[in-house]
């Protein structure tokens, strides 16, 4: 594989690959040198997002809602549309008003839920 593989997440993203990549220098320049591969740290790409529109083209549609999660400032909600179809994504959240019209309409909601009395 030699095309270049684009990762998206929220503020703190850019931060992870390099330390991945130093991690694992050994593996990945053995691998590079004995196994002629290309090297992982040129085709990874990282995109830190906040909230909007994160992409757009005629095919799907991928957007982001800053949810309620203190004490975490950068939490989402990301929202796929693919044709007629669309699939939300939320982690942990209270009461978020602003998620409901996110999901409104959605095919599929996908929620991180937590009963706090059965955590208790």
């Amino acid at each position: 594989m030699s095309a270049p593989i684009h990762v998206y997440g929220p503020k703190g993203l850019n931060s992870l690959p390099k330390y991945y990549w130093k991690s694992n220098q050994f593996d990945i320049n053995m691998r590079i040198k004995d196994e002629e591969r290309p090297d992982i740290r040129k085709l990874v790409i990282s995109h830190e997002y906040s909230e909007g529109m994160l992409f757009s083209n005629t095919d799907f549609e991928v957007s982001a809602l800053r949810n309620i999660h203190p004490p975490i400032n950068d939490s989402f909600a990301i929202r796929f549309k693919l044709g007629e179809k669309i699939i939300v994504f939320s982690g942990d959240t209270t009461y978020c008003p602003s998620l409901g019209n996110f999901a409104e309409n959605a095919d599929y909601l996908i929620h991180e839920v937590m009963y706090v009395p059965g955590v208790e």
